[in-house]
């Protein structure tokens, strides 16, 4: 009797442990909006991939709403790497690398001088930039897969 109950339950054992877990699908893939440059009429979407736990890659598009005859950023793409500092996948501390190209428009000032008067011109002038950047931030991430992010560098 002792024999066939542990039979029996080395069969259950095996049995068991012969069942075939079900993987978890874990999203590698994160469309983001950036509310507060919206506010400022400066709209940021991101599109950031997750390679593994630690690290992730991203593209941002920034463009103006306001008009060509606005001063300031008129367009900005910036690429990024992000290297993840926790126990949890691609949230939490991270510092990033990145590159940006923007385009902005600036009040450029003139003075001439002309038949003993002295005159000054402005010109709405566009300069088209590059720039290194760096960058330590937090990234958080809600039960409904809800994004928050914040960060600062230079």
């Amino acid at each position: 009797m002792k024999n066939i109950i542990l039979v029996l339950f080395l069969v259950i054992q095996f049995l068991g442990l012969s069942q075939k877990e079900e993987a978890v699908k874990l999203k590698s893939n994160e469309v983001k909006i950036n509310l507060g440059m919206s506010l400022l009429g400066l709209p940021d979407v991101t599109y950031e991939r997750i390679i593994t736990d630690e690290y992730s890659m991203g593209l941002s598009l920034a463009f103006s709403v306001l008009g060509k005859e606005n001063l300031g950023t008129t367009y900005m793409i910036t690429p990024y790497f992000r290297l993840f500092f926790g126990n949890d996948r691609a949230k939490g501390f991270f510092m990033e690398a990145n590159a940006t190209l923007f385009e902005e428009r600036v009040l450029k000032y003139g003075y001439y001088y002309e038949n003993h008067i002295y005159y000054s011109q402005s010109i709405n002038t566009k300069y088209t930039n590059f720039g290194l950047g760096i960058v330590a931030g937090n990234k958080v991430i809600s039960k409904n897969n809800w994004v928050g992010e914040l960060y600062a560098g230079v």
